[in-house]
């Protein structure tokens, strides 16, 4: 540098490097940016970042042009180039660059994601809009899918209950309760086969020995209504007695 009119120099750098651009910082004339190195994208992109922090948009595009020019797959710049477009109303522009930043972008990560956003607002890319619905179709079949393994499992465990109480219930040879309880089951319609299995041999032995036992209380009854000579209540039992029989021999 020269603080004399060029009379006297004074190294500030020195390398092998080529220095390709030097731009003094517009809010500090005491501060020199000095880009090195050989002439690839990275420089012009870096400029083009430099010029549009400076307001120098046209400018700035052409060097983020540049860089496209050298690596088009340079993802910055497509997303330095989209935000200029959006801010200059240019929609079929920014889209361009939005899409290309998305397309060349690893799925899930933050600018990805942003590209995808970005195009979602825009309303100009369908497979975006696509890809959205499809997701969200998705998460809601795994949302259905994971309640309906909820109810099949609540099913489950509640004919597994029933099946519990009615079994104790026979063992302890309450007929009438085992019955009802492997009626429940056949309601909820488990989808546990083997709980249904076993359900419908312990309901036909339940139900058989539930109306034998009413054959008998109503047949003790008639006995009794006969030694009162209350034959009215006696016949009404014995009905009552043989219709329990019925049912025992058709197998309801």
């Amino acid at each position: 540098k020269t603080e004399d009119g060029g009379e006297n120099w004074q190294c500030v750098w020195e390398g092998d490097s080529l220095a390709r651009f030097i731009i003094f910082d517009p809010t500090n004339p005491d501060i020199i940016y000095a880009s090195t190195g050989i002439f690839d994208r990275e420089a012009y992109n870096d400029i083009g970042v430099i010029l549009e922090n400076r307001g120098e948009i046209d400018r700035a595009e052409e060097m983020y042009g540049e860089a496209l020019r050298l690596d088009p797959d340079l993802l910055s710049v497509y997303t330095n180039l989209a935000f200029i477009a959006e801010k200059k109303g240019n929609i079929k522009a920014a889209s361009h660059y939005w899409q290309k930043r998305y397309e060349l972008g690893q799925e899930g990560s933050y600018w990805w994601e942003t590209s995808r956003q970005h195009l979602l607002k825009l309303g100009t890319y369908p497979r975006v809009r696509r890809e959205k619905l499809e997701k969200q179709a998705l998460m809601l079949s795994i949302e259905v899918a994971e309640k309906n393994e909820q109810k099949r499992l609540d099913l489950i465990r509640e004919a597994r209950f029933h099946f519990n109480v009615g079994n104790q219930a026979f063992l302890e040879k309450d007929y009438e309760t085992a019955v009802k309880e492997f009626e429940t089951i056949f309601f909820l319609n488990s989808p546990d086969k083997e709980v249904l299995d076993k359900s419908v041999t312990l309901y036909k032995e339940s139900k058989r020995l539930y109306l034998r036992n009413k054959v008998i209380n109503h047949a003790r009854a008639a006995l009794d209504c006969i030694e009162s000579d209350d034959y009215l209540s006696a016949e009404r039992k014995l009905r009552n007695s043989l219709e329990a029989i019925s049912h025992i021999t058709q197998g309801k």
